[in-house]
């Protein structure tokens, strides 16, 4: 059971912190695709605390038309051809090939090329490619499924049983579209079955881009790991990054800042990553602060508290959170986020009630609604 963390392109400071402290629930740490030769100083960190290092190749990304593309050491000139790649076997031999050369140094686990699941020939392309993986890495291989819900439904213990098949024994599930504020009962009981059956088949699985619904997946078994970024990527939806790069980026003015996406503010009594903006805005009041505010590190000694470096105050308070779940018996993991649910949902109608400003969006409570109703639903029936 443990926590990883997704590193974005400036990511590798904060994390080589982070992890100098020693961490106590996160066990890997997964390299940025563009970034991964930059982000040594946090390799290095992982090494000396026996934290696990990944890297992402971001060939899923890679079969579309789209800005930046260049970027990506695994871009070829031209978008992956999936059709001749599922039908020349050099074609894949030599992506393999490539894959595996360009995984930066201090990597502890090769990750095999992967490409967006949503039917069984692209099922089929991407454990061909994980096997051939397996039988040539010189190091463990983890698979990355990035896959269509709708087919991961109806396909998830064929799938498992193939993956177990080709030798891969650690995978990265990531359910598209999944993990947003607005995810339904019925909707999360189906994400969840999907995890099950991989873990049911013996593979170590990571609910990817998953937030809430990672630990929850966590705590009543479904998977063994879930992650995250730093302040980001709690939820996946493949549709929306392709659609994101179809688009030439936005000319830089005088007054950009640069930096790329902001980090949001996680508040944990919320169970909730806010953007800086709405952060402020509950922060402002008194008698919020007190309930929503961290009292580690920094973040204990000044009013702003979660504000002054949101990434440093994600990461901690992230791993905190799933180490207080980790000290758990198994068999209590469930009731304990039950009541971290609870609390927080009770904690979010009230500031829905008496804090949000007219004409600002309240904070949505359908995924916890969700969430509560399955973990109550799994205990009944045990």
């Amino acid at each position: 059971m443990s926590l990883q963390f997704r590193l974005g392109f400036n990511d590798q400071k904060v994390v080589e912190d982070f992890l100098s402290r020693g961490p106590a629930a996160t066990t890997a740490i997964v390299l940025d695709p563009k970034a991964g030769a930059r982000q040594r100083p946090a390799v290095e960190a992982a090494a000396a605390g026996g934290v696990d290092v990944f890297w992402d190749p971001g060939t899923e990304l890679l079969s579309y038309e789209g800005y930046g593309l260049e970027k990506f050491p695994m871009w070829s000139g031209a978008p992956y051809d999936l059709p001749q790649l599922a039908t020349s076997l050099p074609a894949r031999a030599e992506l393999v090939d490539r894959t595996i050369a360009t995984h930066p140094e201090g990597v502890t686990r090769v990750t095999a090329p992967h490409f967006f699941v949503n039917s069984p020939r692209s099922a089929a392309l991407n454990i061909d490619l994980a096997e051939a993986t397996v039988s040539q890495a010189d190091r463990p291989v983890r698979a990355v499924l990035a896959i269509k819900n709708s087919y991961a439904k109806s396909a998830a213990g064929d799938l498992a049983a193939w993956y177990r098949a080709s030798g891969v024994r650690q995978i990265e599930l990531q359910l598209s579209p999944f993990g947003s504020e607005d995810e339904s009962l019925r909707k999360i009981v189906d994400g969840f079955a999907v995890a099950q059956a991989f873990t049911d088949a013996g593979l170590h699985v990571t609910l990817g881009h998953s937030g809430n619904l990672g630990q929850v997946a966590v705590a009543l078994g479904h998977a063994s790991a879930y992650s995250v970024g730093v302040g980001m990527l709690e939820r996946n939806n493949h549709a929306l990054q392709v659609n994101r790069r179809s688009k030439p980026p936005k000319e830089r003015t005088d007054e950009d800042t640069g930096g790329g996406p902001q980090a949001g503010v996680y508040l944990p009594a919320l169970a909730y990553t806010a953007t800086p903006s709405t952060a402020l805005k509950l922060m402002q009041h008194s008698d919020l602060r007190v309930r929503i505010g961290c009292r580690v590190g920094r973040c204990g000694t000044n009013v702003r508290g979660p504000l002054l470096d949101p990434r440093e105050h994600y990461l901690h308070s992230r791993d905190t959170e799933m180490a207080r779940m980790m000290e758990q018996p198994a068999g209590w993991r469930s009731t304990a986020e039950l009541e971290r649910l609870r609390r927080a949902l009770i904690l979010r109608n009230r500031i829905n009630r008496d804090y949000v400003a007219e004409g600002d969006p309240p904070l949505k409570t359908r995924t916890l609604d969700g969430l509560i109703e399955d973990i109550e639903r799994v205990q009944a029936a045990s």
